[in-house]
């Protein structure tokens, strides 16, 4: 038996990836930082920076993509424009939301 590592494209992740991180730093400055104040202050900017990054991160797939779309994962995720186009509003939604 042989395992196989699998093909991943890192690139059409990013968007997904800058939130998570994002979270992630989230909750180390909630579990550290003692200021209540201050903490908000860190954690309303962090969610903007990271929603805005995203948002980039999309657009520009968005204009570098050609043809059809991208495989992502051994068929697990296929990214394409329309799902670009849901990301898309679910971030511009979620920077209004902040």
């Amino acid at each position: 038996m042989t395992y196989t590592a699998p093909d991943i494209a890192w690139a059409p992740l990013v968007p997904m990836m800058v939130v998570l991180v994002a979270g992630a730093v989230g909750v180390l400055i909630e579990a550290f930082m003692r200021n209540v104040a201050m903490r908000r202050m860190v954690q309303l900017q962090l969610s903007v920076v990271a929603l805005v990054l995203s948002l980039f991160a999309i657009v520009w797939q968005w204009v570098a993509m050609d043809g059809d779309g991208v495989v992502v994962l051994r068929n697990m995720i296929y990214l394409d424009r329309q799902a670009l186009a849901w990301q898309f509003l679910l971030v511009v939604f979620a920077i209004g939301g902040v």
